[in-house]
């Protein structure tokens, strides 16, 4: 085995190995509520491994960290970055400009462009036009409740439902706020045909990439349904392209990104150079006495409201709820970054009765 594939091995082993312990840290972190000893007490007891017990004696603050060796030790954002659904914004967020959130940003509308200078002639400034931009942030959340008895009698379970439910929850969310902002973009109308052919097909996405703005250093995404993406990975194996998958693949030399959050009938094609972004990071808070309303509706009314709700209190049924919030903000600062076709019916009637 050669040196490159012994240090890929050793990173896979780390990796698998951070994980299941940061599964243990938060599943034991629910526990920690009377002091910090606590769940680092029930760990032990239960053969959790050194690490992990010496990182549940360290007082935990509300937000998370980005590695186990921070005082907090869990790092819930790495922990959705890799259990996660890989949805349009954490795919595109690393070829993106990352910003300060809640901060006044000046920037250049125009293309700044280098120029040849003769020697002894005048030097060239070329004329900047200046906006302002703001970045306004909008805040993710993701809640679990469970039972103490559940948590004592299935602990590996819950372990499975924190690294599952929490992220996927946070990624659909963070996802449809990312693909809003590209809505209002430049869109276009498909040519509309139910499951066209190969060649209709081609014509679509070729138009996209008509209208987006490309240059040498252009990262390119096309953003599509699951069910976009299936019929599309037919159409291409049909025709000897072996690129394109059901989850995603490429077309074009373009990576494709399959979003349940994706609008229906709507691909877009979006440049992320063009496109700047603001993340607050993970926080998560575990709590036994929060007061929740189970309910896909909730009115958001106070306890003392003439239209109050019954409230379940966590104290009075044993139960222990689990937080998980991230605030990010998006703009699209080139407006030829981002492309759009609605009406596209690839697929139609064809997708799996689990999903469509």
């Amino acid at each position: 085995m050669t040196m490159p594939m012994l240090r890929r091995a050793k990173a896979d082993f780390d990796a698998s190995r951070d994980q299941q312990e940061l599964k243990q840290i938060l599943y034991y972190r629910m526990f920690d509520l009377d002091g910090p000893f606590e769940a680092a007490v029930k760990a032990e007891a239960s053969g959790a491994s050194s690490r992990v017990v010496e990182q549940l004696k360290t007082a935990s603050p509300a937000a998370t960290s980005g590695s186990l060796n921070a005082p907090v030790g869990v790092s819930l954002d790495r922990l959705i970055s890799a259990n996660a659904p890989r949805g349009a914004f954490e795919t595109m967020r690393p070829d993106m400009t990352e910003v300060p959130l809640r901060t006044r940003l000046i920037l250049s509308t125009a293309a700044i462009i280098g120029s040849e200078i003769p020697e002894g002639t005048a030097k060239l400034m070329r004329r900047l036009n200046i906006a302002n931009l703001d970045t306004e942030v909008a805040k993710f959340g993701a809640l679990i409740a469970v039972s103490l008895e559940f948590m004592i009698q299935a602990p590996e379970l819950v372990q499975r439902l924190i690294v599952s439910a929490l992220p996927e929850a946070v990624s659909v969310a963070v996802d449809s706020y990312f693909l809003n902002k590209l809505a209002g973009e430049e869109v276009g109308e498909s040519s509309g045909e139910t499951n066209p052919s190969w060649s209709l097909m081609l014509a679509d996405l070729e138009e996209l990439m008509r209208i987006v703005h490309v240059g040498a250093a252009s990262k390119l995404y096309f953003i599509m349904q699951p069910r976009t993406a299936k019929a599309l990975s037919r159409a291409a194996f049909e025709n000897g392209i072996a690129t394109v998958r059901y989850d995603g693949g490429s077309i074009f030399g373009i990576p494709i990104i399959t979003s349940d959050a994706q609008t229906d009938g709507r691909i877009t094609l979006a440049e992320a150079s063009g496109m700047v972004y603001g993340d607050a990071g993970i926080s998560v808070r575990s709590s036994d006495v929060a007061a929740l309303e189970f309910s896909d509706a909730p009115t958001n009314q106070s306890g003392s409201s003439v239209t109050a709700t019954n409230l379940v209190s966590c104290f009075q049924t044993n139960t222990r709820a689990l937080l998980c919030e991230r605030s990010i903000a998006v703009r699209v600062v080139d407006t030829n970054a981002v492309a759009s076709l609605t009406g596209v019916q690839w697929g139609a009637g064809s997708g799996s009765p689990s999903a469509f």
